[in-house]
């Protein structure tokens, strides 16, 4: 029916009506005249939000939030990854168990988990990276973040030079775009 109305006009000659009518007598106007800006003067178009603007990461609150949700659902063990998934502002994390990997997905201010997988046997190299490292995601966030204010964009703990694996923590920079890579020793929790 309205590609009928379309193509014969109607449509098009009531909305100009409409339009003329509404402009020709401002009182009748439906927008309000502080939108409206004084004679003579252009309105500034709306500034869409830039990439420069959108969160790489997620802050230390709420990613220790989120790891204590992860780790309460496990049942305890240890952190091997966790990474901020800014498209869908959440969390994304695994836990290693004893010899299980669980993977949660958790709201990015850490309050709730939005899913959970079946915990499933864990990669034997992530089995020996938890067992050897002797600091916490928690505290190679802390180290990285002292060293590199910012927001958290992914730590994961991955093989190191001999035995100690070491963490890898990318943070976004404040007031800025930029990542940088913070490697800490899992042994000592000291930057490598």
């Amino acid at each position: 029916m309205l590609k009928r109305l379309f193509s014969t006009g109607l449509v098009t000659g009531v909305a100009l009506v409409t339009l003329t009518a509404c402009t020709a007598n401002n009182s009748a106007s439906p927008i309000s005249s502080h939108n409206n800006p004084p004679a003579g003067q252009s309105t500034p178009a709306p500034q869409p939000q830039t990439p420069s603007q959108t969160p790489l990461g997620g802050t230390a609150e709420t990613a220790k939030s989120a790891i204590s949700l992860a780790l309460q659902a496990s049942g305890g063990g240890k952190i091997a990854k966790l990474d901020y998934d800014s498209s869908d502002a959440e969390w994304e994390i695994e836990v290693v168990s004893k010899d299980y990997k669980h993977e949660f997905t958790v709201s990015g201010d850490g309050s709730r988990i939005i899913s959970k997988d079946t915990p499933k046997l864990a990669d034997r190299d992530d089995a020996i990276r938890t067992q050897n490292a002797r600091t916490t995601a928690a505290q190679a966030l802390d180290a990285a973040l002292a060293h590199t204010p910012g927001l958290l964009v992914e730590i994961e703990l991955e093989s190191g030079h001999g035995a100690n694996p070491i963490w890898k923590v990318t943070v976004q920079q404040q007031n800025s775009q930029a990542t940088t890579r913070v490697l800490i020793d899992s042994a000592d929790g000291n930057i490598i």
